[in-house]
This record gives C-alpha cells, sequence and structure tokens, in this order.
C-alpha cells in the first residue's frame, strides 16, 4: 500500500537560526517581487532551494512567498518567459551545476533577444574543487561557463564570489532587470552558504 506523505510548510515566524548568502539571495529577489522560480533542486542549488517552499498549486501564485515548481532544465529557462508574458511579473530559472546552465542558456537567450526581466540562478562548482575535475566541471579547467555568460549578458552576468559584496551586486542586477534585460547570477554554494551579516544604516 503506498502511503502519500505531504511536506509541511515552514512557520515563516520562524527565522532561520543563522542567516547565510543563500537566505539573503532568495529575501533580495523576493523584495523585488521575484516569488517563483522553476528548475531542478540538487548539486550547487540545494541550499537555495531549502529557501524555497514547493509550488503546488495556482493559488500561491501571489502569496509573496517564494516557491520552486520543480520540472527539467530546458523548460524551466523558459518558464521565466511565460510568467512574465501571463503575469507581468519577473521570475526565475534555477540550473544546478554543468550542463544543466547550457539547458536553461536557451530561455536566457530567448529572454535577451526579446527584452523580457528574467533571473537566472546559476551555480558553480565549490570553490574547494577548483581544479580537482569535479564532476560537471564548469570552472576554468572545464566548460568554462562564466566568460560564456558574460559574453551573452555583458553586465547582466553577476558572480557572487563574496557574500560580503553581495549586496552591492546584487543592486547591479536589479539595474539590469530594470532595463528588461535577464540577469544570470551565478554562485559558488561553498561561498553562499557561509554566514551573511547585513549592513545596518
Amino acid at each position: 500500500m503506498a502511503v502519500t506523505v505531504e511536506r509541511q510548510p515552514r512557520d515563516r515566524a520562524t527565522p532561520w537560526l543563522e542567516t547565510s548568502g543563500n537566505q539573503v539571495l532568495v529575501d533580495v529577489l523576493r523584495s523585488w517581487g521575484v516569488t517563483f522560480f522553476a528548475g531542478v533542486n540538487g548539486g550547487g542549488v540545494v541550499h537555495v532551494a531549502k529557501h524555497l517552499e514547493p509550488y503546488t498549486d495556482l493559488a500561491q501564485s501571489r502569496d509573496g512567498i517564494s516557491r520552486m515548481l520543480t520540472m527539467g532544465e530546458y523548460v524551466a529557462g523558459f518558464a521565466p518567459l511565460g510568467h512574465w508574458y501571463a503575469t507581468g511579473r519577473v521570475a526565475g530559472s534555477v540550473t544546478t551545476t554543468g550542463a544543466a546552465t547550457k539547458l536553461g542558456g536557451s530561455g536566457m537567450t530567448d529572454a535577451k533577444l526579446h527584452n523580457i526581466p528574467a533571473v537566472y540562478l546559476i551555480a558553480l562548482n565549490s570553490t574547494m574543487s577548483i581544479g580537482q575535475a569535479p564532476l560537471q566541471d564548469v570552472s576554468v579547467h572545464g566548460m568554462n561557463i562564466v566568460p560564456q555568460l558574460q559574453a551573452e549578458l555583458g553586465d547582466g552576468c553577476v558572480v557572487i564570489d563574496d557574500v560580503d559584496t553581495m549586496e552591492e551586486q546584487l543592486e547591479g542586477a536589479q539595474s539590469i532587470l530594470m532595463e528588461s534585460k535577464p540577469v544570470a547570477i551565478a554562485f559558488y554554494p561553498d561561498i553562499l552558504s557561509t554566514p551573511f551579516e547585513r549592513m545596518s544604516g
């Protein structure tokens, strides 16, 4: 006999025990109105995705909670375009490390060509694995993905390589979105998982 187990949503009144760059990234995107994401959880995005609730019903579309609809990366790359056309709101695509970036990149290219603001969260390899031949290597020793994203998006490619400068980098990404252009926010999972102290003032 099969049993269905439903995931209980987190109590939003309960803060995370430790604020990391992962949580700050999701919070900043939420403050911009970006609450819908599509993609696959796992690999380098698992720590970002744990801050996204599952998207399970259309009624959740306007509840203000950051949610992710699980689907293959190729289709997820186009989800922000459809979301923009259907709602007029910016959405995001989440890709795991490696070839998934290429799959989601097809939608990113269309967003660029059609002047659609969209967010593409792209996991890079952990900094500890660079030069160690990691599976799905996107560093300079493998796919070398960051220069490819920069060639296509220019300033629309933001690489989070330090949580202390993350807020400034995200402000730059927001200005690109406001010009009706897509942004790729590439990040090193180990760096984004470090504790984050918000600047006061």
